[in-house]
């Protein structure tokens, strides 16, 4: 993946390069800006691939100053952070935000997807995790601070996340989460990392019958 940092028209020779540590990883099948965490003056970036491990998925966290700065960042190694998946072809990253000032302390979060998860309900139940912005090394599914699954069978929930403002007017920008049927995408509260999905909604947007399907994508 290549990251371009200039305010004109340039070519990928004057970007910063990511490179994977596996082959099919599909790295940058999702991406972010976010908060500079690590206090080098440049703001943090982060890319999924979710094709990587055999689906299981992962999720790189990256300073931003070396890649603003043209560098070639070797994954994982040069990451400040990074999310390995463990549940093959559950597709972990195939959609992230950041979440900024999650709870009202400054402090952002990571959300990823895992649209393909098989949890108690059964297969493609679907999930969403939280991380905190400012973590370092190596984690698991099992570090996140927050998160829900979807609520059942072939759902896909997580198939898009999206930040979004303060619309229940408590003072904490909310979240938008997508299914791909049913259920098309509910506004989840800022500072609630482990909603119970769907009584946490503060919207909830439907389908009219169960073949009804959500759109690719939110913007």
């Amino acid at each position: 993946g290549y990251v371009l940092n200039s305010a004109s028209a340039a070519d990928l020779s004057d970007a910063g390069e990511v490179i994977p540590d596996v082959e099919r990883t599909f790295l940058g099948v999702s991406g972010a800006v976010g908060p500079d965490a690590g206090g080098d003056g440049s703001l943090d970036l982060a890319f999924g691939g979710d094709g990587h491990d055999g689906g299981r998925g992962a999720a790189w966290i990256l300073d931003g100053e070396p890649l603003a700065a043209g560098a070639t960042i070797t994954l994982p190694g040069s990451a400040r952070a990074w999310v390995f998946g463990d549940e093959p072809n559950s597709y972990l990253a195939h959609e992230l935000a950041v979440l900024p000032n999650f709870a009202g302390d400054g402090m952002a979060m990571l959300a990823l997807t895992r649209p393909y998860h098989e949890g108690a309900v059964g297969t493609e139940q679907g999930e969403f995790l939280l991380f905190d912005w400012d973590s370092e090394g190596s984690l698991t599914p099992a570090d996140a601070t927050g998160g829900a699954e979807g609520y059942y069978v072939g759902s896909q929930f997580g198939l898009g996340v999206r930040a979004a403002p303060d619309i229940d007017g408590d003072g904490l920008d909310d979240y938008l989460v997508q299914f791909a049927a049913g259920d098309l995408v509910i506004a989840l509260p800022g500072g609630v990392a482990e909603p119970s999905i769907p009584d946490d909604a503060i919207v909830r947007v439907t389908g009219t019958g169960s073949g009804e399907s959500g759109g690719c994508d939110m913007v």
